[in-house]
């Protein structure tokens, strides 16, 4: 898998799209129905990037959890079902609530995102699931391409503030928090994708853009077919109006013949009469 050069963002801006929480009682997995995160799908990437994978990974099952949110809760759950990393117990870290993502993951997993193997396996996974997932991977590079361009126009003006153009271009949702045994929303610091009203309202809104031009190439392609073959029915039925008028002078041309032909026989025949 190759890592688009564009990706280049700040890993402290990209960890913003995760939103991780760990308890021991694992209350959140349970309320929200999901089960520890199991598949290989990390070290397919870790490998294809060069990388390897830490050996000590995945030991203690019951501590194993993974919560991530970005962009969208469908790619959250792709990831969460791909994404198997060990989580320390929720007492572990040091009373934070709610920590970046980057240094949640270097302290409580055994991840280190110093390595930029590591931090293009967070980008791969984000746009290898998003391309991919329920078709929203146009609706991603959109989006990324918005930054991307976001983040030029700043760079050209010499103040490129990252975080205030991932929130400009992705808006911000809620996330959870742990707080006495309950998880209660509330908007974070950072920007975790887009609303579950915008989500759906952005889906719907690029299918329909999808089929409309799906549609207005199908018309585009069904027009040109039938410009080309009004042009080749012309072009047949000239040739065609061509081989009819040449049959008919030769018709014209065998009967002018066949009645000269029997003029010079009658004048034979008249001829040998008059002989007799």
């Amino acid at each position: 898998m190759e890592i688009p050069e564009e990706l280049s963002f700040d890993i402290k801006v990209v960890n913003e799209y995760f939103l991780f929480e760990a308890d021991e009682t694992n209350a959140s997995t349970h309320r929200r129905g999901r089960g520890p995160s199991k598949g290989t799908k990390v070290e397919e990437i870790y490998k294809l990037l060069g990388g390897t994978i830490p050996t000590n990974i995945g030991k203690n099952k019951r501590d194993e959890r993974v919560y991530s949110k970005y962009l969208t809760h469908h790619v959250g759950n792709a990831v969460r079902s791909h994404l198997k990393l060990k989580v320390r117990k929720f007492k572990d870290l040091k009373d934070e609530d709610f920590t970046d993502a980057d240094t949640f993951i270097q302290d409580k997993f055994d991840i280190d995102l110093a390595k930029e193997e590591h931090k293009d396996c967070i980008r791969g996974i984000m746009m290898d699931l998003y391309r991919k997932y329920r078709g929203w991977g146009t609706g991603a590079e959109e989006k990324y391409d918005e930054m991307f361009n976001a983040k030029e126009r700043a760079s050209q003006s010499g103040e490129v503030d990252e975080e205030r153009i991932v929130a400009d271009v992705l808006g911000y949702r809620p996330g959870y928090i742990k707080e006495q045994g309950t998880a209660q929303q509330r908007i974070p610091r950072g920007p975790h994708g887009i609303s579950s009203s915008q989500q759906v309202e952005a889906m719907v809104t690029g299918i329909r853009e999808e089929y409309v031009r799906e549609i207005q190439t199908l018309k585009d392609e069904n027009a040109s077919m039938r410009v080309e073959h009004s042009q080749e029915i012309q072009q047949l039925q000239e040739e065609n109006n061509k081989q009819k008028q040449e049959m008919q002078q030769l018709l014209d041309e065998n009967r002018k013949l066949m009645q000269e032909m029997l003029e010079m026989i009658h004048s034979i025949q008249g001829t040998k009469r008059k002989n007799t």
